[in-house]
């Protein structure tokens, strides 16, 4: 709370003024595409249907030559009393061979 007052004295702006620039699509479109740069990868909506917990959830699929190669739920918006702010993740290195301490899956 005091950080974002902090920030309005001191640059003359709030993060609502802000949000109009950074609307969601246009934010995934840009993500994306450095998504593409960094890592050769296509990411597209999931021809797959999975059960979503809330119908704002988006399921994703990168597809790297051509091929699906993962897919990602994205659950951008909180909801008071079901979501805890904050990033998390599950599991995403175990099956790694780069991230795994012996080496090996």
């Amino acid at each position: 709370f005091y950080a974002e007052r902090q920030r309005e004295a001191l640059y003359s702006f709030s993060e609502e003024e802000l949000r109009p620039y950074f609307a969601l699509p246009k934010v995934l479109e840009g993500l994306f595409q450095v998504a593409n740069r960094l890592f050769d990868v296509e990411i597209v909506p999931a021809e797959v249907k999975v059960p979503v917990w809330d119908p704002a959830v988006q399921f994703w699929q990168i597809n790297r030559d051509g091929k699906a190669a993962a897919y990602f739920y994205l659950d951008p918006y909180a909801r008071p009393g079901e979501k805890r702010g904050g990033a998390w993740m599950d599991e995403c290195a175990s099956r790694s061979r780069v991230l795994a301490t012996d080496g090996t899956e």
